[in-house]
């Protein structure tokens, strides 16, 4: 879901609910669904000043049963805030941006056995070829 508030800014969301009918499941059947019951993320964005854009997220996810053909666990609740600025130079056809995701750092798992996940942050320059 989006909602403009205006050109400078607009705010999004969504939520996501999944849920695996085990039903007619034998017992002890591993399903690998992998995936959280709960998981949302809202944000915002926009154009500020013609040429600024930016972007911030925040993104939750519920704990949840992980399941491997070697290894099975619990995963904690996830989250991140993520973030990024560009600047548009017209002339040039080229966008300077910078960016990162969990900037905060937090401890972040998703994989059961597999690394956490720690902050990426990134500069760069993106060249509009036409």
């Amino acid at each position: 879901m989006s909602y403009s508030v205006a050109r400078p800014l607009t705010f999004t969301a969504n939520y996501s609910l999944n849920v695996l009918d085990k039903s007619n499941l034998p017992e002890g059947f591993q399903t690998f669904f992998n995936t959280p019951k709960h998981k949302y993320n809202v944000g915002a964005n926009g154009v500020a000043f013609n040429h600024l854009t930016y972007s911030v997220n925040y993104r939750w996810a519920q704990g949840h049963l992980y399941e491997l053909p070697f290894a099975v666990g619990e995963l904690n609740d996830y989250s991140s805030v993520d973030a990024y600025v560009g600047y548009a130079i017209p002339k040039l056809y080229t966008t300077v941006q910078a960016g990162g995701s969990n900037l905060l750092d937090a401890t972040n798992t998703q994989v059961y056995g597999g690394p956490n996940i720690g902050r990426l942050v990134f500069v760069g320059l993106l060249f509009d070829i036409k």
